[in-house]
Formats: structure tokens, C-alpha cells, sequence
């Protein structure tokens, strides 16, 4: 009133200011919905990550507007959840957040490989669980216009990775600048049929119940079995002695990872004693494994029909060894082949004595190679050495009928060679190569151990190489001297009638006809 009055000689009015409140409230609307007129085809940014313990979970997600308005939301689980689980429900609840605020383009971000690799299709979702989440995200995805997922390093995602773990570890109260929400029911649950007994059954129950058969003797042997077995997050593993832990599998899941590593995209019809133990150190167990993979390959057509069975006539035996990594090689040429993609005809194969590594390149002509310190060859019968004749045989087995196809199929036999552990060596040409073990297809469509317990960091694995190396260097050249001895020996006796021990006794020699 006081105002008025004195603006009064002015022919001024005075008006009095409206509630704060409601400014403030309009203000925001105006910012967060920004100009009618923008381009609505300006992505929205949406960061997401997962965090489980052992009785619950959370989510942290963080949508960004672009008009540069943030939205934080905590999520808080009330049910056990996996890690992969997880991180479908954080997937799950910012794609509803999205909606909500009216986003209609998204472009979402997470530190998960699997996750991300699975709906964008590069990994099948083998799990019946993570099929249904899957489906769950492709349905909500299709209300919006466009939504990309990619894969972000951890260090990028440091905010929704720190939401996430409040989530899963403190109670949400007494932050009013973050929205927080409570789930005590998973988004999808999955009725589990009965599976059929198997040799688990026993073991999981006594170690999760204490359940013991009636008979004394039974259950005395019971309990010093179950001391080589534990149940971590609800899957059974024994206690190995290549590895901590192999996961322990059912018979039903048997089939699927015996073929996928006999003849998956990446493997080329090993034999059944490689295939048990490329089976061990993929982290996988059950107690016939070693019998079934020999049964599997012997039931396997391609193997049947392209049998490698040689005979060599008897010739003096040369010892070869390499002191380090790719400094010696065998180099042999193979062809011509039927003429494959890119017009090639030539295959070019080299390996590494030291690591038992092998570089194959399809040729369409003879071309000029760069040669490294040693070169072995034999100038002569193309793989007449035993490493060769293997890839070959292996080569041969995925192609089947389709002979013109071989070069389309080198990249995957290369691969399965590298990730087979050698008989000679004991290890993978690939861990000796790189210092770490390669993960293999098998591990991610039935989980391996690594991928569940997330094992020893690569860079420790890597430090370790070095001794690796050295220690299947002497394994591998103490059996060498030794049976460079016994069989020069064997043939001195054979073809000149004296005992290499000193005995007089006769010795009738064989003579050729």
C-alpha cells in the first residue's frame, strides 16, 4: 500500500508479487520441457548398472534429458538376484523411468558385456531365466521410437555403479535429491520343471540340508565325497586341482557342451582325451566325462570318415627344440586346393615349435613370405609332420562335402587349434601366446566359472607367463632326449643285429622281400 501511494504522482500501479512457489514450479516445467519447437529427434542419455549381494540387489540409473536435465534413480531389490539377473532388472527399470518422463529416442549404456551382447544379438541367451528377461526388454523397448545399447567400460559408469551399490547396501532414506524405489518381486519369474535324478542329487542334498541316506556305510561314503564339492549361489562345483572350482553339470546339459566344443563354430573335431580336457579347463565336471567325450567322437560321422590312419617307414628320429617363443618355425605349402572364395587355391601353414602356435594364410598364388630367424621345412611331401597332418584333419572334418568352402572355414579351425591344450606342452599355444587362457563359445552359452565367480584378474595371469613358458619348455624337451634315445637304440639294434646293451644273445633281423 505504502508503494502505491508513492508511485501514485508517477502514473505508476503497483502490483503485488504472486506465491514464489508457483514461479518456481512454472520455471521448471518450462526447463524440463523445453522449447516445443526443438528437434525431437535429440537422443536421450541413459547410464544404468546392477549390484547384488548374497539376500538382495539394486540399481543406480541416470537419464540425462538433452536439454541437459538429469534424473537419478536408486532402485533397491528384495530378492535374491544372480549378476546377470541384476542388471536385467536395472535394464528393466530405466527403460520404465524413459517412459514415464516421456523420452521416445534412448541410447542406453552399461558396463554389462553379456547383457549388452545379448539384445543386441552378437550372444544367445542360453538360460531359460535370461531368455525371458530378454524378451521382457525387446517388448518394452518396441514403445519407443529407437533405443541402442552399448558397452561402456566400468570406469564410465562410475555414477550408476556407485547408485546401484547403495541400493543393494544401505536403507533409502534422508536423500530427497534422488529418486529411490523398492521392487520385492522380480519382473520375470520362471516355473521350473523337475529335472529327471542325476549323480547331483545326493551331494546338493546333504550339503544344503544335511540329508544323509538311511544305510551307514552309504552315508559314511557320502559324507567323504561331499567334502570335494560346495554350492556357490545355488550351483553345485567340485573342488579341482587344475582349477579352484568346476562347475559340476547335469546330464541334460552334457550334450549341448560336448558338441559345442567338438563341433562348434570355433572347434574342429578334436579327439575324445583333448576334448575331456579342453572340457577341465573350460571349468566343467561330471564324473563320466572322459567316457562320454570318447563315446561322442567315436559316434561322430565327420571323424569316422575322415580317420587319419599313417604309417611311416622306419627313419632316423631328429630331435627339435626352441629355446623361446617364435623363434623357430615349420612352414609347409599345401595345394592346389579347389578354388575358394577370393579365388585362393593355396594354403600356407606355419607353427611355432616353442608355443605349438599356428598361422595359416589361403593363397591364390605362390607369394614372397618374410622368413623369422629358423625355418623348418621338409622340401618335400606336403604335412608329412604330425602338427600339420592334425590341422589338416581338422580342416577336413568341419568341410565336409562342401570342399570349396575351406578358406570360409580356416579362421575357426586356426582358433580351435589355439585354444586346445597340447598333449606335448600341457597348455594352449594361446596361454603360452597371450599369457591368459581365450575364452571359448561354450563358456558363455552355459556359464562358465570365470564368468560366475569372475576368476583371477588377466594381468595376474599375465605375470605368471613368463614361468609357464620355461617349465613347458623343460616338460616338453625332457620326454624328447628321452625317447630320441630309446628309439635310436631300438633302431641301431633293428638294423645292424647288435644289442645296444651288450648282450651276445642271436637276433635275427627282418630282410626285405
Amino acid at each position: 500500500m505504502t508503494w502505491a501511494i508513492e508511485l501514485s504522482q508517477y502514473d505508476l500501479q503497483c502490483e503485488p508479487r504472486h506465491a514464489i512457489k508457483a514461479q518456481a514450479l512454472a520455471d521448471f516445467l518450462v526447463e524440463v520441457m523445453g522449447d516445443p519447437t526443438e528437434e525431437t529427434s535429440i537422443r536421450w542419455r541413459l547410464h544404468v548398472d546392477g549390484a547384488s549381494n548374497q539376500t538382495s540387489g539394486g540399481a543406480g540409473i541416470i537419464l540425462e534429458s538433452p536439454a541437459g536435465v538429469i534424473y537419478e534413480q536408486s532402485i533397491k531389490f528384495e530378492f535374491p538376484v544372480s549378476n546377470n539377473q541384476v542388471e536385467y532388472e536395472a535394464l528393466l527399470g530405466s527403460l520404465i523411468l524413459a517412459r514415464e518422463v516421456g523420452a521416445t529416442r534412448l541410447e542406453v549404456c552399461s558396463d554389462s558385456q553379456v547383457v549388452t551382447s545379448q539384445v543386441n544379438g552378437s550372444y544367445q541367451a542360453r538360460d531359460s531365466l535370461l531368455q525371458k528377461y530378454l524378451e521382457k526388454v525387446k517388448e518394452l523397448s518396441k514403445q519407443f521410437e529407437e533405443v541402442t545399447i552399448q558397452h561402456v567400460p566400468r570406469e564410465r559408469n562410475t555414477r550408476a555403479d556407485l547408485l546401484s551399490k547403495l541400493a543393494s547396501t544401505k536403507p533409502g532414506v534422508g536423500n530427497r535429491s534422488l529418486i529411490q524405489g523398492m521392487i520385492k518381486e522380480p519382473a520375470v519369474t520362471l516355473h521350473l520343471t523337475k529335472r529327471d535324478p542325476s549323480w547331483m542329487d545326493p551331494i546338493a542334498d546333504f550339503l544344503e540340508n544335511g540329508k544323509l541316506p538311511a544305510n551307514d556305510k552309504a552315508a559314511k561314503a557320502l559324507r567323504r565325497e561331499t567334502a570335494k564339492y560346495a554350492i556357490i549361489q545355488g550351483q553345485l562345483f567340485k573342488k579341482g586341482l587344475s582349477q579352484p572350482l568346476l562347475k559340476c553339470l547335469h546330464p541334460d546339459q552334457t550334450d549341448y557342451v560336448l558338441r559345442e566344443v567338438h563341433e562348434g563354430c570355433c572347434d574342429h573335431h578334436i579327439g575324445g582325451k583333448a576334448l575331456a580336457r579342453k572340457l577341465i579347463r573350460a571349468g566343467y565336471y561330471w564324473p563320466s566325462m572322459m567316457k562320454d567325450s570318447k563315446e561322442f567322437v567315436r559316434k561322430c560321422v565327420k571323424c569316422q570318415e575322415n580317420a587319419n590312419f599313417h604309417k611311416a617307414p622306419a627313419t632316423e628320429l631328429s630331435l627339435l627344440t626352441s629355446s623361446r617363443p617364435f623363434a623357430q618355425w615349420g612352414v609347409d605349402l599345401l595345394g592346389p586346393f579347389p578354388v575358394g572364395s577370393r579365388q585362393v587355391k593355396y594354403l600356407i601353414v606355419a607353427i611355432d615349435y616353442y608355443t605349438k602356435w599356428i598361422e595359416a594364410e589361403p593363397l591364390a598364388s605362390d607369394n614372397s613370405i618374410r622368413y623369422p630367424e629358423v625355418v623348418i621345412s621338409d622340401n618335400g611331401t606336403q604335412f608329412t609332420d604330425k602338427k600339420f597332418v592334425e590341422f589338416l584333419a581338422g580342416l577336413k572334418k568341419r568341410l565336409d562335402k562342401k570342399k570349396g568352402a575351406w578358406a570360409d572355414e580356416l579362421a575357426s579351425v586356426l582358433l580351435s587349434y589355439r585354444t586346445t591344450e597340447q598333449l606335448s606342452t600341457g597348455e594352449t599355444p594361446f596361454r603360452l601366446t597371450y599369457g591368459v587362457d581365450a575364452m571359448i563359445p561354450v563358456e558363455v552359452g552355459e556359464l562358465s566359472p570365470r564368468l560366475l565367480l569372475e576368476g583371477v584378474e588377466e594381468a595376474v595371469e599375465k605375470d605368471l607367463v613368463n614361468e609357464a613358458r620355461e617349465m613347458t619348455h623343460l616338460s616338453e624337451a625332457a620326454p624328447k632326449q628321452r625317447m630320441t634315445l630309446r628309439y635310436m637304440g631300438k633302431e641301431n639294434w633293428r638294423l645292424t643285429g647288435k644289442d645296444p646293451t651288450g648282450s651276445k644273445r642271436r637276433l635275427v633281423c627282418p630282410t626285405a622281400d
